[in-house]
């Protein structure tokens, strides 16, 4: 809700919120034809189980396609994506190799001579005498690589600028292979096998990142883990998360960490800070005065830095001002300039009209709720809160601490809430937070479950681990690992 009293309702908050019978209306559109179409076949002169028949096979798939979830999406969507992937534009590339090499077309080979050639797809070729090639876009213009439509790679072509003309068909092989679509117009070998390093790292990001990404982790009750979560997720991601400039160079993702919670603010001491640093992160600031957020940065260890808002005035018992709309701005605003690509913030218990905006900027509201008698019902309270301010859309459950998780995807279904993350309890999480670093560091298992959490705040780690391994590899270590066990327990 702005300063006019109006809620302002973000793009695409019709098309993806739920309208009725918890189905948006692109799916209800998709329903409603479907009904169209089973009745223009009811109209059919014929007997009444072909009828039936026939609408079962005419309006049902339409009818799965609008219902059905893949992956969290209506099926139809993944129709579309396959549509136009089908229709996407292919790309060949023919290479010209030398005798005796390798006869895999972009194999990496020190001595042997090759230049790429990339044209759209249903160009013919054909190979003239002394062994180039000539190809035909068939509109009647006829080109050898290098002229006309087919394009020549450059990079290749430096390397080697007269690989096709010493090449006759009695000693050269020409190969074509499918080029990705981010490879168009490449012909370069492709990157060798990654080593470990680059394998337990994710893939760093080019530069394209735009703005800040909010995320805010909420709840109403207290002791379900909202400080510790946001920690974790800032301090992982940080570590991990990589992009590339324009220039090449490979830097840390920008992580800010912002502790609004301010009956009970509790992330510097969980990030390893003491004594001055948290007391002066707590001093009361105005944060629409320029320089603002530098003074009350602080840094962590952890490769994430640490904003604090000052204590709530039911707290400290003296008067303290209020966390406005622009104060939140000016935070996102400074943010941004200081090149932050992630802030993840801890709303707290306590919601102001800062918190309020911060929820509206957020692309994921995470609810955190333990399988509890106070913890249960506070997902249902949190759901109506965030749908009440139009925000519906973006909240998303973590389960803290479920080793039994049947009560809380019972309550998720029920309030049409997705759960991105389930993390079960571990004594390694309270050790950590005594010693003032986060559990990841030191727990691989609290690690590999909070993952599924790390790719909804930062999608673009997604799937990163373990890209790359050889299967083969992958294989063999599994054996030998099973050969172990048998031969330890034997011993």
């Amino acid at each position: 809700m702005n300063e006019h009293g109006l809620v302002a309702i973000p793009e695409n908050a019709i098309r993806d919120d739920p309208i009725a019978f918890g189905l948006t209306a692109p799916q209800l559109g998709i329903l409603a034809g479907a009904v169209v179409v089973g009745a223009v076949l009811n109209l059919l002169p014929l007997p009444v189980p072909i009828r039936l028949l026939l609408v079962l096979l005419g309006a049902g798939p339409i009818v799965i396609a609008a219902i059905l979830p893949v992956h969290g999406e209506p099926a139809y969507r993944w129709l579309v994506r396959a549509v136009r992937h089908v229709r996407g534009p292919r790309v060949w590339q023919a290479t010209l190799l030398a005798p005796g090499k390798s006869e895999i077309s972009g194999a990496a080979d020190p001595q042997s001579t090759q230049a790429g050639v990339v044209m759209p797809l249903g160009t013919q070729l054909s190979v003239l005498p002394g062994g180039s090639l000539e190809a035909d876009d068939g509109r009647g213009q006829s080109s050898r690589p290098g002229q006309g439509p087919g394009t020549v790679d450059e990079s290749a072509a430096s390397e080697a600028p007269r690989a096709l003309e010493p090449a006759p068909m009695q000693t050269g092989a020409a190969r074509l292979r499918l080029l990705r679509p981010g490879d168009a117009g490449s012909g370069d070998p492709g990157p060798g096998t990654p080593d470990r390093e680059e394998v337990e790292r994710p893939f760093a990001i080019p530069h394209v990142l735009a703005g800040l990404r909010v995320v805010g982790v909420m709840s109403f009750a207290g002791g379900v883990g909202k400080t510790t979560l946001a920690v974790e997720v800032a301090t992982r991601i940080a570590s991990l998360a990589r992009y590339r400039t324009i220039d090449g160079d490979e830097q840390p993702l920008g992580v800010l960490l912002l502790d609004a919670s301010r009956t009970s603010p509790a992330c510097a001491l969980r990030l390893g800070l003491a004594g001055e640093p948290v007391s002066r992160s707590r001093a009361p600031r105005t944060w629409t005065q320029p320089g603002a957020l530098e003074a009350a940065r602080e840094t962590s260890r952890w490769g994430t830095d640490l904003v604090t808002l000052a204590p709530h005035p039911l707290v400290v018992g003296r008067e303290a001002s209020d966390f406005r709309a622009r104060d939140a701005e000016a935070i996102l605003d400074e943010a941004q300039r200081a090149g932050y690509q992630l802030l993840v913030a801890d709303l707290g218990t306590v919601h102001e009209e800062g918190h309020r905006y911060l929820i509206d900027q957020a692309s994921l509201v995470l609810a955190v709720v333990r399988p509890t008698i106070e913890s249960l019902p506070d997902l249902l309270r949190v759901a109506e809160y965030v749908r009440t301010l139009a925000m519906g859309r973006k909240l998303a459950v973590v389960g803290n601490m479920a080793d039994d998780d049947a009560t809380i995807r019972r309550l998720a279904a029920e309030a049409d809430v997705p759960i991105v993350g389930l993390i079960p309890s571990t004594s390694g999480v309270v050790t950590a937070g005594d010693r003032g670093e986060p559990a990841w560091s030191t727990d691989p298992a609290f690690a590999q479950a909070l993952q599924p959490v790390i790719s909804a705040v930062w999608p673009l780690m997604a799937g990163s681990r373990g890209r790359g391994r050889d299967p083969v590899r992958g294989m063999a270590s599994a054996v030998r690992r099973a050969l172990g066990q048998v031969v330890g327990s034997r011993s």
